[in-house]
């Protein structure tokens, strides 16, 4: 049940997803959710996974974070150093 889109210049094939689970609702007379949980048992391994990701991430959150006040306080030295040229360079 594809249709063409002729505004596009060229052959696009495309189609609604929900337009056709409800086609198929309509049709068969099952609901079907789009909401998928997650199940009670998992495979091994996932949970530790899951956790080891986040440990990265929050170690790279952190360096940012670190990075970040870095670099606003060598803008804070910089932009001092650049007064003081110009307080200097202006007397003479």
């Amino acid at each position: 049940m594809a249709t063409r889109d002729r505004s596009q210049g060229i052959t696009f094939i495309y189609e609604n997803p929900l337009k056709l689970l409800r086609t198929f609702e309509a049709q068969s007379g099952n609901a079907v959710s789009l909401k998928t949980q997650r199940p009670d048992v998992l495979p091994m391994g996932v949970l530790e996974a899951e956790e080891s990701k986040r440990k990265d991430l929050d170690g790279a959150i952190a360096r940012l974070k670190g990075n970040l006040e870095k670099l606003q306080n060598m803008h804070s030295k910089i932009s001092f150093m650049i007064s003081e040229l110009e307080k200097g360079t202006s007397k003479k």
